[in-house]
């Protein structure tokens, strides 16, 4: 590279608020860094990126990749923006079996670039149904008397239910008698409103379990 391409080269400011710019005319709203490693001999191709919609929550972050010096992007955005059909599934499933509990769901992947907020829900589904495995963390209250048999047959029916949509997902559901579940999942949610998972120092059982596996070799192609 002679001196006047490097010249040519964006700064590494200019850079970063390309990638910001490229989330915002995506989407229609701004988006603030909150980290960033930028291309170099040992990450040689791509520049990478933490972000976070400028009114929402750090704790919402994604990945931005870029590649090929902003010919092709990669996000994570339109993933956080399909987290609510997830709950919305989870949500109608165990409210059948545990009038008391808190889901939480986590997973943290990118898309392609054509993905944006105007996809659907379907079409979000049968790409994630082939490429993320979706942690699904479940916390219940029982009786007093709850039995280990009982959580095993609860969970069967539960993850069956869930698998019908989900199909690669790790699952685990977590119990708590009345007073435990208010210590540590109640009052913890209060007193600590960005975390999202929970002590077990008054758990009393737990069953976990995993299906489905992340298809390697498939790859989106446009228009599918």
């Amino acid at each position: 590279m002679d001196k006047e391409e490097i010249q040519a080269q964006p700064t590494r400011e200019e850079v970063k608020q390309e990638m910001l710019d490229h989330l915002q005319e995506k989407y229609g709203e701004e988006f603030e860094c909150q980290s960033i490693e930028y291309k170099s001999w040992s990450q040689s191709g791509y520049e990478h990126m933490f972000a976070y919609p400028k009114d929402g929550n750090p704790k919402n972050n994604f990945a931005i990749y870029r590649y090929d010096e902003g010919e092709r992007y990669e996000d994570g955005y339109v993933g956080l923006l399909m987290k609510d059909n997830y709950y919305e599934i989870v949500d109608d499933i165990i409210k059948k079996y545990f009038e008391e509990n808190t889901v939480n769901i986590n997973y943290k992947y990118v898309y392609p670039d054509s993905f944006n907020s105007k996809i659907s829900f379907e079409k979000f589904l049968e790409y994630a149904n082939k490429k993320n495995n979706i942690t699904i963390s479940i916390y219940v209250q029982v009786e007093d008397g709850f039995s280990e048999e009982r959580l095993g047959t609860l969970f069967g029916d539960i993850k069956n239910e869930i698998e019908k949509t989900i199909s690669i997902a790790f699952l685990s559901i977590s119990c708590y008698l009345r007073e435990g579940y208010r210590e540590d999942i109640e009052q913890y949610s209060i007193e600590n409103p960005e975390e999202d998972t929970f002590p077990t120092n008054n758990r009393i059982m737990e069953k976990f379990d995993s299906w489905g596996q992340i298809d390697f070799d498939y790859e989106y192609k446009e228009g599918e």
